[in-house]
């Protein structure tokens, strides 16, 4: 990123690194204790952002300054929905595989670059006179991206249901092929080979966002790395991105969208985003720095002096090192999985965790509900076995008389681990041999994880989007580090596969709870509890967003009262 500050104060002078002070009264915006609104909201990422290009950001960082910049299609509201964002209305064809969408006509980009001329501008005229609208070519670009091989992008597989998609990933297309259409200025069609229940909810993910071409080339190669390099379609748009490796005052500051703020209000003036770390961004939060927090650490909710959102985002289990000698026979893992029965250690977990029997976490919702309310728990548990014989059978498999003892590799401070020592004393009295529990600091954790220094180890899964799919798909990818078999490997991908061709979302339960029975008859995963994460503010700030899965904080809504 640039080295030296070169926004411009809202006079056409230059705002530089030593006049950061002052950076929040770019602009004269004054707040409304009315209504919440034109207050500077500031947040600390844990990172600088990798990339702020929606077709290729993966890491939180990236994704939450994109969030506040980009505005898709469509969005998915706190119920779990997905609601029109730049769509104004939508159909979709009786046989599931043409979208028509449909956009409102006062969406606009803006960027630093049209900062600098609004500065320097001398007439009275209109803003959006001079502006770019969002169009339908802007979306079809996207997706052209998207498939584009040269692109790279890990996003691209979600969209293979797209009318030529597998082809164009199979180099037999050219990727402007896919099946994204612009009908009209204002009209996008997409045409599926094949119906896809959550082909929604993809577009309203962050790899579905519109580029704009010209902007996109005048980059040069350069876009969404700097400011100079980033433009908006969403909330605010990026006035400054400052970071040195060395230094110790880098963020990001971004300015209201004034022209898209028209047509659905945005609160905040201003943000700032701290480019830090995970413990200064505490350390902020806790000084009154920043207004939230991102955190897994129950005893801001059970203080009482912060609102908190509350997740089970997330499902801790137990996993097995695929090389070990013993531990990664898998009689032996489904005796130890049908030993850690959730009736045992419930009682014992502590108030930020729920026994888990099941593999996708209660913060997935479909159809207005938690996931976990249409598919429950039990009815996935696979057929009822006898632990004690398939321990004795373990031992004949790997020729041994008795179990070598073993530690189970946790992250210290996760959560209390009495629940884990009760699992471990049962497993104790049923097959007479001792695991201990292993805490270790979070970097030795994922060091020995990543190096293969472990015999049993606590891990965490979750999705990076809001869909069962997304959860399962997952587990799929880590089979190498899970020890799965290849015979579940292949069908779990068929009952995912056959849930995307149905053609609604209630439809797809029974491929979903299919996948997850299978997994969990593996036993390469053991699930044991849900645990929470929350985004933590003051109480006099409101309507701060939060997606538990890509990690993204959204500001638009937020309104701040003194």
């Amino acid at each position: 990123m640039n080295q030296r500050i070169t926004a411009e104060r809202a006079d056409g002078g230059t705002l530089f690194l030593d006049e950061l002070a002052t950076a929040p009264m770019l602009g004269g915006c004054e707040k409304d204790r009315g209504t919440g609104a034109g207050y500077l909201f500031s947040y600390t990422l844990d990172a600088n952002p990798q990339s702020l290009d929606p077709q290729l950001a993966t890491d939180e960082a990236s994704l939450t300054v994109i969030g506040n910049l980009f505005s898709g299609l469509f969005r998915m509201d706190d119920t779990g929905n997905v609601v029109p964002d730049v769509a104004e209305s939508y159909e979709i064809s009786p046989d599931g595989c043409t979208y028509t969408v449909h956009m409102r006509k006062d969406n606009y980009w803006y960027s630093l670059g049209d900062a600098r001329q609004e500065a320097t501008r001398t007439d009275s005229e209109d803003a959006a006179k001079h502006a770019a609208p969002v169009t339908a070519a802007d979306f079809v670009y996207a997706f052209q991206r998207l498939f584009d091989p040269r692109t790279d992008s890990p996003y691209r597989e979600r969209f293979a249901a797209l009318k030529n998609g597998q082809r164009i990933m199979d180099g037999e297309l050219d990727c402007t092929q896919i099946g994204v259409d612009a009908s009209d200025t204002y009209t996008v069609v997409f045409t599926l080979d094949r119906p896809d229940a959550n082909f929604l909810s993809l577009l309203a993910t962050t790899a579905a966002m519109p580029c704009n071409p010209s902007f996109f080339y005048g980059c040069k190669g350069r876009y969404g790395l700097d400011e100079d390099s980033v433009i908006s379609n969403g909330a605010f748009y990026l006035r400054m991105w400052f970071y040195d490796p060395y230094g110790k005052e880098n963020q990001i500051y971004m300015r209201r969208n004034a022209l898209n703020s028209r047509a659905k209000q945005v609160y905040p003036s201003n943000l700032t985003f701290y480019i830090q770390d995970a413990q200064k961004a505490e350390q902020n939060f806790r000084d009154s720095l920043t207004d939230c927090l991102i955190t897994a650490d129950s005893s801001y909710a059970a203080s009482g002096k912060y609102t908190t959102l509350s997740y089970e985002s997330v499902t801790y289990g137990l996993i097995f090192n695929p090389r070990h000698s013993q531990y990664s026979n898998a009689s032996l893992r489904k005796a130890l999985s049908l030993g850690a029965r959730s009736a045992d250690y419930a009682a014992m977990l502590g108030a930020d965790t729920t026994e888990a029997s099941a593999l996708v976490p209660p913060a997935v919702r479909m159809l207005g509900k938690e996931y976990r309310e249409l598919v429950s728990q039990q009815s996935v548990q696979p057929a009822g076995q006898d632990a004690a014989v398939l321990y004795t059978q373990a031992l004949e498999e790997l020729g041994i008389a008795s179990l070598e003892s073993a530690q189970i590799l946790v992250p210290a401070g996760l959560t209390d681990y009495a629940a884990l020592h009760e699992i471990v004393r049962r497993w104790s009295d049923l097959f007479g041999f001792y695991i201990g529990i292993d805490p270790v600091d979070p970097e030795t954790y994922a060091q020995r994880l990543q190096d293969g220094e472990y015999a049993i180890a606590l891990y965490g899964t979750g999705s990076d989007y809001n869909s069962p799919a997304g959860a399962l798909q997952q587990l799929l990818e880590q089979q190498g580090m899970l020890g799965m078999s290849e015979q579940t490997l292949r069908d779990v991908q068929a009952q995912l596969q056959e849930a995307a061709g149905v053609e609604n979302l209630s439809g797809t339960l029974e491929h979903y709870r299919a996948a997850e029975r299978l997994l969990l008859e593996d036993a390469c995963f053991i699930p044991l509890f849900y645990k929470q994460e929350y985004l933590v503010f003051r109480p006099d700030n409101e309507d701060l967003a939060f997606d538990p899965f890509t990690g993204q904080v959204f500001f638009a809504d937020a309104k701040h009262f003194e």
